[in-house]
C-alpha cells in the first residue's frame, strides 16, 4: 500500500464505495500516473469470471474487457503462484475482508506480467461472498528493477582472482577454504580426465582438477607460480573440498554486483556451464566462476575419490 500512496494511489479511498464509484476514482488514478504502473479497476463474481472497468487491462493482459467476459480470471493466474494467491484471498476472508497480493499473469500472448492486486471482499445480508472488488496494478517492472538489486546484492563481495594461461578468472571467497602452493598429486584410475588425482592436505583426501583442462584451454602447468585453490562445493547434498589447479593466483578484489554482468547471449550457451559472469576490472575481463557449475555432471564422478584414503 505504502507503494500506492508514494505514486499519487490511495486506494483506501475506494473501500467503502459503489462499484461504479470505485471504478471511476481508480480510472482517474491511472490517468495520472506513467504507462508502466498501469491501473485496472474490476469486480469479480464467485463463478470466477470478472467485470473490468475501462480499457487499462487490454494494457496489461492484451485481452479485452470483452474477452475477459468469457474467460476465468484463476484461469489466467501463473500455477506457481495460485497456492499463494488463493491463501491470501482465505485470510482476508476471515479477517477484515481487505486484502493485497501479488502474482503473475499469462498475457494473451503467451508472456507474464506481475500484478498486484488490491481488493474488498463483499458479503451478502447471509455473510457469504457476494462480489469482490478492486483494482490491479501492473508491477511488472518494479519486479524486474527488484530482481536487478537482488542480483546485485547476491554477486557484491570479496572475489579470489587467479590466472590460467591467458584468462582471469574470480571466485567467490566465501567458497574458498585456503590457497596452497602446488604440490604433488596421486593419479587416480577411472576419473573424468579433468581430475589429475588426489592430494593429502593435513590428512585429508582432495581431489585435485586442473582448471584448464575444465575449461578446454591450455593445460595449467606447475610452476613457482602455480597454486591449488581449495574450494568448498556441493557433491550429492553434501559438502565436501576439491582443490583447482591454477596457473597464479593474482589476489582478492572486491567486486559490486552491478560491475558484474551477465555472459553475453552469444556466448552463454558455451559459457552456462560454469561463468556466473563477467567483469570488467582494471586487471582486465574477469570471469566469475562457481565451483559447482564449473564441474557439473561430473561431480558424481568426483564422489568415488572422497572415498579413497591414503
Amino acid at each position: 500500500m505504502n507503494d500506492l500512496l508514494s505514486h499519487g494511489y490511495n486506494l483506501s479511498e475506494c473501500f467503502g464505495l459503489t462499484w461504479p464509484q470505485r471504478a471511476k476514482k481508480v480510472t482517474t488514478m491511472n490517468s495520472s500516473t506513467e504507462s508502466y504502473q498501469r491501473v485496472a479497476a474490476y469486480k469479480g463474481y464467485k463463478n470466477g469470471f470478472a467485470d473490468f472497468y475501462g480499457y487499462q487491462i487490454e494494457a496489461i493482459t492484451g485481452y479485452t474487457k470483452e474477452e475477459l467476459k468469457s474467460i476465468k480470471w484463476i484461469d489466467l493466474i501463473y500455477d506457481e503462484d495460485k497456492a499463494s494467491a488463493r491463501e491470501a484471498f482465505v485470510k482476508a476472508l476471515k479477517g477484515n475482508k481487505v486484502y493485497v497480493r501479488e502474482y503473475r499473469v499469462r498475457t494473451k500472448h503467451g508472456g507474464l506480467v506481475w500484478v498486484r492486486e488490491f481488493s474488498e471482499i463483499i458479503l451478502n445480508e447471509l455473510g457469504d461472498v457476494d462480489y469482490v472488488v478492486g483494482a490491479l496494478m501492473d508491477v511488472t517492472e518494479e519486479k524486474k528493477q527488484e530482481e536487478i538489486r537482488k542480483r546485485h546484492a547476491r554477486f557484491t563481495g570479496k572475489y579470489l582472482i587467479f590466472k590460467t594461461s591467458e584468462s582471469i578468472f574470480g571466485l567467490s571467497i566465501d567458497t574458498v577454504k585456503e590457497v596452497i602452493i602446488a604440490m604433488p598429486v596421486t593419479p587416480m584410475p577411472e576419473t573424468p580426465n579433468f581430475v589429475e588425482g588426489v592430494i593429502n592436505l593435513r590428512g585429508k583426501v582432495i581431489p585435485v582438477i586442473s582448471l584448464g583442462k575444465i575449461l578446454g584451454i591450455e593445460e595449467v602447468v606447475s610452476s613457482e607460480n602455480s597454486c591449488i585453490i581449495i574450494a568448498e562445493v556441493k557433491i550429492q547434498e553434501d559438502q565436501t573440498i576439491v582443490g583447482i589447479h591454477v596457473d597464479e593466483v593474482m589476489g582478492v578484489l572486491y567486486l559490486r554486483g552491478e560491475e558484474i554482468e551477465d555472459v553475453p547471449g552469444i556466448l552463454y550457451q558455451h559459457c552456462a556451464n560454469y561463468a556466473l559472469g563477467i567483469a570488467k576490472t582494471d586487471r582486465g575481463l574477469v570471469v566469475i566462476l562457481t565451483v559447482e557449475k564449473l564441474l557439473g555432471s561430473d561431480l558424481t564422478g568426483l564422489s568415488k575419490i572422497l572415498k579413497f584414503r591414503l
